[in-house]
C-alpha cells in the first residue's frame, strides 16, 4: 500500500470489511496465531462454506489474507505487510484530517 493509495481501492477495501461475515472473518484471524483452512473456520464462525469461501477470496483479492496451500487444504491468515502499511496509512490520514 502506497501513501497515496487510490481512493477507489481504498474503497473497496472498507467495502469489504463492511459485510459483516468478511469482518468477522478478518477479526477471527487476526486473533489466532496460526493460519486456518476453510473447514476450521466454518466450524469457528458458523458461516456457510460457500459464503466463507466467497468472502476468503475477496478479503484476498484486495491483500487483507494471504492464502497458502498445505496438501490438498488451503489455509488462510492475515497479509501482515499489509495490515502495517494499513494501518501507517489510516494514522497519516486521520491525523491530515485532524481526527487523530
Amino acid at each position: 500500500m502506497k501513501s497515496e493509495y487510490d481512493i477507489d481501492n481504498l474503497a473497496s477495501l472498507y467495502k469489504a470489511l463492511g459485510n459483516p461475515n468478511r469482518l468477522r472473518i478478518y477479526n477471527y484471524l487476526l486473533r489466532t496465531s496460526k493460519p486456518e483452512n476453510v473447514t476450521n473456520l466454518e466450524k469457528a464462525l458458523e458461516i456457510k462454506q460457500s459464503h466463507l469461501s466467497q468472502s476468503l477470496n475477496i478479503l484476498n483479492s484486495i491483500g487483507l489474507v494471504v492464502r497458502e496451500r498445505d496438501g490438498s487444504r488451503v489455509n488462510y491468515s492475515i497479509n501482515k505487510e499489509f495490515l502495517q502499511e494499513f494501518n501507517t496509512f489510516n494514522k497519516n490520514f486521520f491525523k491530515k484530517q485532524g481526527i487523530a
